[in-house]
């Protein structure tokens, strides 16, 4: 009877190690990042930089100062996750969450163009990576370049939307500090004394 049980417990314990020892780690994983993560990196990207960014008001394309193209093409692996080797081409992000088209300078000191198309929790906008000098030197004809702030950001996790104001203290705060996106309270960044 000693040993019998004794090797009901042995059998059983076998069984217990075997079960524990197999795992899923044999298997290749998934490591796709959802659209919806994608869309966070991108923001929270953008959001690292805004100060730096500055606008063209007559177009409503921005512009960032980067030193170099190497800057450039890191600034927007950053944004996509993805290795980027100055060549055009489109990021598809998951679960229909909008495009980044990344295309290459095409001119002298302007190192990359990026512009973002239906991402969600962003509006449509295009962005110029290009030298300091490039920006200041007035290439191409611009009427008014003005820096922009984060003056809120929506608390939804799932909205996110960001309010801005640019140095001229002209931007849009809903009334109630109310997100008009989904209805989320807003999280005020700066002192607002908009327009």
């Amino acid at each position: 009877m000693g040993k019998r049980i004794l090797t009901i417990v042995f059998a059983t314990l076998m069984a217990m190690v075997t079960f524990t020892a197999c795992s899923d780690n044999d298997e290749p994983r998934n490591d796709t990042r959802t659209g919806e993560k994608q869309a966070d990196q991108l923001i929270d990207q953008l959001i690292l930089n805004i100060a730096q960014m500055c606008v063209d008001e007559k177009n409503g394309e921005f512009y960032l100062p980067v030193s170099s193209k190497d800057e450039a093409y890191r600034f927007c692996e950053s944004l996509t996750g993805e290795k980027w080797d100055g060549k055009n081409r489109t990021v598809t992000l998951a679960d229909a969450y909008g495009t980044v088209m990344l295309k290459a300078g095409s001119v002298e000191g302007l190192y990359g163009t990026v512009i973002f198309r239906d991402v969600r929790h962003l509006d449509d906008m295009t962005l110029h990576l290009a030298d300091p000098e490039f920006i200041k030197n007035d290439n191409y004809g611009i009427d008014q370049f003005v820096n922009i702030s984060v003056i809120g950001t929506c608390t939804n996790p799932k909205c996110k939307y960001v309010y801005t104001k640019n140095a001229a203290g002209v931007g849009y705060m809903p009334s109630g500090y109310k997100c008009d996106k989904c209805g989320s309270k807003l999280n005020v960044t700066t002192s607002w004394g908009g327009r």
